[in-house]
């Protein structure tokens, strides 16, 4: 798997990241930059998200819910990471990308197109 990893990209922080990344390779969608580090205008910390695709301004967060107040801390984060950025964002859990791949591919496919098609905002 190590010599699937595009040079210089950091690797997934989990299982279901890994599988996400092959869910992505398998059904032909862009890469994902790995483990990207949000900074506001300002120049401060926001947060690092799973995957995303900065120059479409789309990340993806994704739920495994392995610990109590994961999902709200996740929904703060991915708030901020929405309100430094602008980008869209997607949400998948740990079901969604081991027992309906297809449907989850589909539905990140469309979320690459509605990032295509709209402008990207220029940092100020």
């Amino acid at each position: 798997m190590l010599a699937l990893r595009p040079a210089g990209a950091a690797a997934t922080e989990s299982l279901l990241e890994t599988l996400m990344v092959q869910l992505i390779r398998e059904f032909g969608l862009p890469e994902p930059v790995r483990q990207l580090v949000v900074y506001d205008c300002h120049g401060e910390f926001v947060a690092r998200v799973d995957l995303c695709w900065p120059e479409l301004g789309l990340f993806i967060e994704l739920d495994g819910q392995q610990h109590p107040g994961q999902p709200v801390y996740d929904a703060r984060r991915e708030t901020a990471v929405v309100a430094a950025t602008g980008w869209l964002v997607g949400r998948f859990t740990w079901y969604e990308v081991t027992q309906v791949r297809r449907q989850t591919a589909l539905r990140l496919a469309a979320s690459v197109g509605q990032a295509r098609r709209r402008p990207l905002a220029k940092s100020a």
